[in-house]
């Protein structure tokens, strides 16, 4: 699942969910949640990089804030890029780990989730970036959907 703090992006979501993801794709949902937190790592508007970083899947449970604080920009746009967080890297081998185990029997654990907590994710996706159309959080998670598919 994935879930944003916006009844928007749950209504929507779990639209996609309903109709997209059929039984073989809930079998390979740690390969499934891996690609969508690494498009939505690509896609993600770059300033600081705190929005990309903070895509944080977990098993079994949600993380419920953002990690780590947003880097100060300087003026004319230096200063720090993040590139990952520890929380994000956790994930990431947490996932790896259930795809291991999983196997050919299919994965039957707890619930992935894949969650953004900075304050200004929905505005981010809606569009007020200029690196990247809105709507890019629907788009990567499509687009993960059919790589893992194929």
């Amino acid at each position: 699942m994935v879930q944003l703090n916006s009844n928007k992006y749950k209504d929507r979501f779990g639209i996609l969910y309903k109709t997209k993801l059929e039984p073989r794709l809930f079998r390979r949902a740690p390969l499934l949640a891996l690609r969508i937190t690494n498009e939505l790592k690509i896609d993600t508007p770059k300033d600081t990089g705190w929005a990309s970083v903070n895509w944080l899947p977990t098993i079994g449970f949600q993380v419920l804030q953002a990690v780590g604080k947003r880097p100060v920009r300087a003026e004319g746009g230096g200063g720090v890029l993040l590139k990952s967080s520890p929380e994000q890297s956790a994930g990431i081998a947490a996932l790896l780990s259930a795809i291991k185990t999983s196997g050919i029997r299919g994965y039957k654990g707890a619930p992935i989730y894949i969650v953004n907590n900075v304050p200004y994710i929905v505005k981010l996706d809606s569009g007020s970036s200029r690196q990247i159309a809105g709507n890019f959080v629907l788009r990567a998670i499509s687009r993960a959907v059919r790589k893992v598919k194929a």
